[in-house]
């Protein structure tokens, strides 16, 4: 397992020059995205983006018409590596980089591209660790390619903001089909129900159950998992009508190999009520695990059964590791 020089799973780049194989590049810190400041773009104007006092505050991302996002990071790295230089060179050129939070997690990465910023690439002594031979390049400025691969997407959310989950408010549903955008449906054991995504977050209702057991909801798969790793999960549930012993669940399980891999995570909330906040840490993840699956539903307990819930700001982190 590679290393960085904090003893973590390092972060890097992979790419494939043409007429060569992949390379890899592993980089002795992960990008750092600067919070706050910068500039903003939009398709119709350009606008200043003013520091709040909220530090914590995420950077926003800009757009170049319809191709994707564009940030700025800040490259940190130990040495002077050529190739390192050399890759970022050719992107320039339009070779396609793949950013990989951590390089052993390979479904889990940023297809992006180096774009020019009115001057060459600009390496320089870094402000704190020079001393030790460290140096940062203090603006690269990355486009995201949008084509979605590695659950990253078509945007820097996860990156910008820590959040792992896509569409983590549940409030937005472009197609129309009920299920919030980056989400998938859940049913199982015969449940059904009609779902609907709004500005109040991700609402499902079971219908009246024809037995125990039936359960009814969404999910998103999340990528990137590997063994050890603890996450804290959060968010924002309302249980607005139940019948019988129908149940909210809060479930995340670990998945890897296409298979289930065990449950991390199943907490019950059976009374109706207004919203509420709800946190959790996960247990590690087994070895076999690669990615996880978060569903909120809701459950019968008895033929009968039925409810409405609701949920909303939805928050996965990455703790670190056990």
């Amino acid at each position: 397992m590679i290393r960085d020089l904090r003893g973590r799973r390092p972060a890097g780049f992979r790419f494939t020059p043409s007429g060569e194989s992949e390379w890899t590049l592993a980089l002795d810190w992960p990008l750092h995205i600067p919070p706050g400041g910068g500039l903003g773009h939009t398709r119709r104007r350009f606008r200043n983006l003013v520091q709040p006092l909220d530090r914590s505050y995420p950077p926003e991302p800009w757009t170049v018409g319809a191709s994707g996002q564009v940030i700025d990071a800040v490259l940190r790295y130990q040495s002077y590596p050529a190739e390192l230089m050399d890759a970022l060179e050719a992107s320039l050129d339009g070779l396609q980089l793949d950013y990989y939070p951590r390089l052993d997690a390979a479904n889990w990465f940023f297809p992006v591209r180096v774009i020019g910023i009115g001057e060459e690439l600009s390496v320089e002594e870094d402000r704190t660790r020079h001393a030790y031979g460290a140096y940062e390049m203090r603006k690269l400025r990355l486009l995201h390619l949008a084509n979605g691969t590695g659950n990253c997407g078509d945007s820097f959310q996860q990156l910008l903001t820590g959040n792992l989950l896509l569409s983590p408010r549940l409030a937005r549903d472009s197609d129309g089909d009920g299920i919030a955008d980056d989400w998938n449906a859940f049913a199982s054991s015969g449940g059904a129900g009609t779902r609907s995504a709004a500005e109040r977050g991700q609402e499902f209702t079971l219908s009246a159950a024809g037995a125990a057991g039936e359960q009814w909801g969404v999910l998103q798969d999340v990528s990137g998992g590997l063994e050890g790793d603890v996450y804290h999960f959060s968010g924002e549930a309302k249980i607005a009508a139940i019948t019988g012993s129908c149940a909210l669940n809060v479930y995340a399980a670990a998945q890897g190999g296409g298979s289930y891999q065990g449950t991390l995570l199943n907490q019950i909330f059976s009374a109706v009520s207004a919203w509420f906040a709800f946190e959790f840490e996960f247990a590690p993840l087994p070895a076999a695990a690669t990615s996880l699956r978060v569903i909120p539903f809701l459950r019968s307990g008895a033929a009968g059964d039925a409810g409405t819930a609701l949920v909303r700001d939805l928050r996965l982190e990455l703790l670190g590791e056990a």
